[in-house]
């Protein structure tokens, strides 16, 4: 665990910091003091964030694992050694569910969880050697409870929290210390919110947005990310709803697939055949569209990280997602620790973070 000056001078990467999520990391940590990169496949935005906190940009997709090197390199060449490395860009599915092409699954995958394994290969063994770093997963509640998120993005949500558990288990005695953001629905591009005026958000009647419960702002889960880091927590739950639905979801695994399918399909409207989850893709648009509310980890490769898994109108309605994925001493521990959310809201401007209900959504932009 690191004090509040330990950050000051230190060497952090934030993928998809030029958005959402991602922006909010990259200025928590500057205000901490670090030495910032923000790096994003969105070049205008992410030299923009970094003018604002003095950092670095650098364009890179990192469903490229030589973009990622690259990165990294430069990186190290302007502040040292990356002491904490987030990976918080991520993409929405491309394709309507097993119609997606190979292509389309590639490059979700690519994008959403091979990336968390490449930037763990670059960093992870100076890490070590130096006697400890961070690795801060953006994922999503998707990881956790499946809803109405796409195949691919549910798959590899899953798969990157398996990845984040996997390191945290091999690593943590070696001082790395993981830390993973789960939340559902962020006030990010994801969600429609226009990410070019931060100033205020597009508020247009969207009934399927309605039904997704509280939307909380990329401030809050930077706020929380870090004092989970200072905690040396693993599971950040910014939404208490989630960790309760994953609790409902481990006592009957079954029922909670019955009722999860009924409740799935109520919200489509259909009562037969299958569901693909999401929207269908648009042409040229690289971002989840407003149904897609997967995130937190991420949003394109481009933008930032995303979102959220699955709608949370209800309590029920937020027990969404497949496997058993994180030890549920972790979800009980989260889910302890939003009972701070409140506290935290608290102690942050309301223009920052705020707990809101939605009533509109807004373009489908690029990131989260």
């Amino acid at each position: 665990m690191f004090g509040e000056m330990e950050l000051r001078e230190r060497c952090v990467v934030v993928t998809g910091g030029a958005h959402g999520i991602g922006r909010a990391l990259a200025e928590r940590f500057a205000a901490e003091g670090a030495h910032v990169v923000v790096a994003d496949v969105n070049a205008q935005r992410a030299e923009r964030i970094a003018a604002r906190i003095e950092g670095l940009p650098v364009v890179c997709d990192v469903g490229d694992p030589e973009q990622i090197s690259g990165l990294v390199e430069q990186a190290v060449g302007a502040y040292g050694p990356v002491d904490v490395f987030c990976s918080n860009a991520g993409i929405g599915d491309r394709g309507p569910g097993l119609a997606s092409t190979r292509e389309q699954i590639d490059e979700i995958t690519r994008v959403n969880l091979l990336s968390h394994l490449w930037a763990a290969q670059e960093v992870v063994p100076s890490m070590v050697e130096r006697g400890g770093g961070y690795l801060v997963q953006t994922i999503s509640s998707a990881s956790l409870i499946t809803g109405p998120s796409g195949m691919g993005y549910t798959v590899t949500k899953h798969g990157a929290l398996g990845f984040a558990e996997w390191m945290a288990l091999n690593y943590a005695h070696l001082g790395i210390t993981v830390t993973c953001l789960c939340p559902n629905a962020v006030n990010t591009g994801m969600m429609g919110r226009n990410e070019d005026d931060e100033s205020a958000s597009d508020e247009r009647d969207d009934p399927v947005r309605a039904t997704i419960g509280d939307i909380v702002e990329p401030e809050l889960c930077a706020d929380m990310t870090l004092e989970a880091m200072r905690e040396g927590r693993v599971l950040v739950l910014p939404h208490p709803r989630v960790g309760e639905a994953f609790l409902r979801k481990a006592g009957d695994y079954d029922r909670w697939l019955e009722g999860t399918n009924r409740r799935l399909r109520r919200l489509r409207g259909s009562s037969d055949g299958p569901s693909h989850g999401g929207d269908r893709p648009v042409p040229g648009q690289r971002s989840a569209s407003p149904l897609r509310y997967s995130a937190v980890s991420s949003s394109s490769r481009a933008s930032s990280s995303g979102p959220s898994g699955c709608p949370t109108a209800s309590t029920e309605s937020a027990s969404c997602s497949g496997r058993l994925a994180p030890t549920m001493g972790a979800v009980t521990a989260g889910l302890a620790s939003t009972q701070a959310t409140a506290k935290v809201a608290r102690d942050i401007p309301a223009s920052r973070a705020t707990l809101r209900r939605p009533s509109t959504v807004a373009n489908s932009r690029s990131c989260q």
